[in-house]
């Protein structure tokens, strides 16, 4: 019901689930409470890769925050790192084991946006599943449980995880980067 709610009451179709608002909490809520096993089944290795294992790599690529000569090697472990997420995101086999009331939710999500956004269904689903389920677990992995306990991102470590989640939100959102934010728009090659 609280979903249709959202799609019926939103000022604008791009703002659907985008305020933290109760329903969002909720959807939010249960979709940890059955699919935090698959987010740590899937994302865990590379989480740890980016946390542990490579945590003295940069991936910034804010000219304000780092040295000039470095935003070309920064930008490729960037794209290296999104491109291995991508692709366990959306292999056949994760694709597959995407928990049944994820599954739901996504089918409810779709037959809203068909009836209110029919144009833009795939982009709405995306949008939320990366909003709501994907990027919290990456921008936040020690609460999400794809970390070792008591283990936290250093603040090189937030700062990838970062840059990794505005970059996946708008590969789902189907935008690429505005002057707002002018030093990601190297990246909108990558996003097309």
């Amino acid at each position: 019901y609280f979903i249709e709610d959202e799609f019926l009451n939103a000022s604008q179709m791009g703002t659907i689930f985008r305020e933290n608002c109760t329903s969002s909490k909720i959807l939010k809520a249960y979709l940890y409470k059955v699919g935090r096993g698959y987010l740590c089944d899937l994302l865990s290795k590379v989480i740890y890769q980016i946390v542990v294992t490579e945590r003295k790599h940069s991936y910034e690529i804010d000219p304000n925050r780092v040295d000039p000569d470095e935003l070309d090697r920064n930008r490729e472990l960037l794209e290296g790192k999104l491109i291995t997420l991508i692709q366990t995101i959306t292999s056949k086999q994760a694709v597959a084991k995407i928990p049944a009331g994820v599954r739901i939710i996504a089918q409810f999500f779709e037959e809203c946006a068909k009836k209110y956004m029919p144009e833009k269904v795939h982009v709405m689903i995306g949008s939320f599943i990366m909003l709501r389920y994907i990027n919290p677990a990456i921008f936040a992995p020690e609460n999400a449980g794809l970390l070792p306990k008591f283990k936290s991102p250093s603040t090189q470590a937030r700062r990838n995880l970062i840059l990794i989640t505005k970059i996946l939100q708008n590969l789902a959102n189907g935008i690429t980067f505005s002057t707002k934010e002018n030093f990601m728009t190297p990246l909108n090659a990558f996003l097309t």
